[in-house]
């Protein structure tokens, strides 16, 4: 169970865990919300690693000689990327050596990942009863939580050392507020009205 230290860096962190009217059942579907937000930012800097790796692998080899080149090579290594699940894209990226340290960590993580996808809500609905495992389950999600982060700080870093030996006179910073600015500006003028999940089968 939670320690008196524990709960007491928990509640620093979220301090609206002891507001006197908390639902601590919400509580607990919040974290978990919140750690697979984690996962999925993980997910896409593992994308990241793949997609730039491979087209400086391909540059390399002399495979990409145009613009379209580069354009069909990129669109087809992305597609791979977004269509692969959490442990096929650790099999995509094994031989990248600029992962290699962080690999055995990106696997404890995945067999994480996949316990929280499909045996959490089964397993530990058992401490659901109480509000002391209610804060036990949101202590151990946000352990979790700060793993992951700290992994995807990590990848993040690689993936920007990769794209940065593709374009090594980027301003790899600027480059990515501008476009985060670009996909926001996007947004509001045309805001989609259906949700991604809508129509797939």
């Amino acid at each position: 169970m939670i320690t008196e230290t524990q709960k007491k860096l928990l509640l620093d962190e979220f301090p609206e865990l002891q507001f006197e009217d908390v639902d601590l059942s919400k509580e607990v579907l919040s974290h978990f919300g919140l750690l697979f937000s984690g996962f999925a930012l993980l997910e896409a800097a593992i994308q990241n690693c793949f997609v730039f790796w491979k087209l400086h692998s391909a540059l390399l080899a002399g495979e990409i000689n145009s613009q379209d080149d580069w354009v069909h090579r990129h669109k087809s290594l992305e597609t791979s990327a977004f269509a692969a699940t959490f442990g096929t894209l650790l099999k995509l990226t094994a031989d990248c050596p600029d992962l290699a340290s962080n690999m055995n960590a990106l696997k404890s993580l995945r067999e994480k990942r996949n316990y929280f996808a499909h045996h959490f809500f089964r397993e530990e609905n058992v401490k659901m009863f109480s509000d002391e495992s209610r804060l036990d389950l949101i202590w151990g999600m946000n352990a979790v939580r700060l793993e992951v982060k700290q992994v995807e700080i990590a990848l993040k870093t690689v993936s920007e050392k990769l794209l940065f030996r593709i374009y090594p006179n980027l301003d790899i910073q600027k480059e990515l507020d501008s476009a985060v600015e670009t996909l926001k500006a996007d947004a509001l003028k045309n805001p989609s009205p259906a949700f991604g999940w809508e129509g797939s089968s």
